[in-house]
């Protein structure tokens, strides 16, 4: 009768490993059952990054995934670099050395969700991390020795604790941001431009 109590109790836990292994390739209770982030999601905008003698910088062909759950840190690094590159009053921005975490996703909150495309219905997730914004302008290479800014033609500045939100809007996109308010002045002069 012993080696029945035995067998049986080690049937149970072999069925209860079973059970919680398979909950947690269902994802449930965490981001395993997100859609992953696609690595040919992002892609350069060519030929704007010669102008700067800078790299391109980068949008992103979607903003629609995941469709449904939680955001991946990968997916908001992806959102978040495509939300914050592009020319934008005669200066070209980048970003650098992105990292991304996500937090645990609350409710819409009226009073403070100040985005004029936000879908009301669904859940916004905090993000932080850090990175390392560049502020670039036209290369010039005239004979005036002072206009002469070809490779010294970027500002920058580390962003070490940046945070931030990702969120659906009404069409179904997601938008990602953040910044570090405290070192949001720039403060290194006359650098070179980011490479590819």
């Amino acid at each position: 009768m012993k080696n029945v109590k035995w067998s049986m109790g080690k049937i149970t836990s072999f069925f209860l490993l079973l059970a919680a292994t398979a909950l947690l390739l269902a994802g449930c209770g965490g981001m395993a059952s997100n859609e992953s982030a696609d690595p040919n999601n992002m892609q350069p905008k060519t030929g704007v990054g010669a102008l700067y003698g800078s790299r391109d910088p980068f949008t992103c062909k979607s903003t629609k995934a995941p469709a449904h759950g939680a955001i991946s840190a990968d997916q908001a690094r992806q959102y978040v670099i495509c939300g914050a590159e592009g020319e934008t009053g005669g200066a070209l921005y980048l970003i650098e050395d992105v990292k991304t975490e996500v937090g645990k996703s609350r409710p819409f909150n009226i009073n403070s969700d100040d985005y004029p495309d936000i879908d009301p219905s669904s859940p916004l997730y905090p993000v932080r991390g850090s990175f390392t914004k560049y502020q670039c302008f036209r290369v010039s290479n005239t004979a005036i020795a002072s206009l002469n800014n070809a490779g010294k033609n970027c500002n920058s500045a580390d962003q070490p604790q940046a945070t931030g939100v990702c969120y659906r809007t009404t069409f179904g996109d997601w938008r990602c941001g953040m910044s570090d308010m405290p070192h949001l002045q720039l403060n290194r002069f006359n650098i070179p431009p980011p490479k590819q």
